[in-house]
């Protein structure tokens, strides 16, 4: 087992995820519908907000997963005292992702894209899927922080 990164790491990772995401949504909305108020509010909060719920399904995944393992054992503990595991449930990430930004792209099409709504949507599911696998691969690993207690 690798060692956990530092907290500032994982706040920096979480800034970058977080912020990032709506930052760079908001950038693909202007370029992709350029002069819409509607796409940049779409586009500006679709990665978030899938970062968020993401977050929330991991959470519930790793407790359903834990629960399952735990009854599975037999009540047994699994790790070792002081041992930090990594949840497990972190590819939620992906298909939230994908489910959210990927639905963004709809209105952004909608509103003025100027390639072409089928283009749209297609551009933003792969994005979805993009930013969903980043969020995953950096859960993953212990990137981004998990709720001890």
């Amino acid at each position: 087992m690798s060692p956990r990164p530092g907290v500032w790491t994982q706040v920096f990772v979480l800034a970058l995820l977080f912020l990032g995401g709506g930052v760079g949504g908001l950038g693909i909305a202007r370029s992709v519908a350029p002069g819409s108020f509607a796409a940049e509010f779409f586009g500006m909060f679709a990665f978030p907000l899938s970062f968020g719920i993401g977050m929330q399904v991991w959470l519930g995944m790793a407790l359903v997963t834990e629960a399952w393992r735990t009854i599975r054992r037999g009540f047994r503990p699994a790790a070792k005292q002081g041992e930090v595991r990594i949840p497990p449930g972190s590819f939620a990430f992906v298909p939230t992702s994908v489910l959210l930004v990927g639905s963004a792209g709809l209105p952004i099409a909608l509103f003025g894209s100027s390639l072409g709504a089928l283009a749209t949507i297609a551009l933003y599911l792969t994005l979805g899927l993009f930013y969903g696998t980043a969020c995953w691969l950096y859960a993953r690993n212990g990137y981004l922080p998990f709720p001890q207690e």
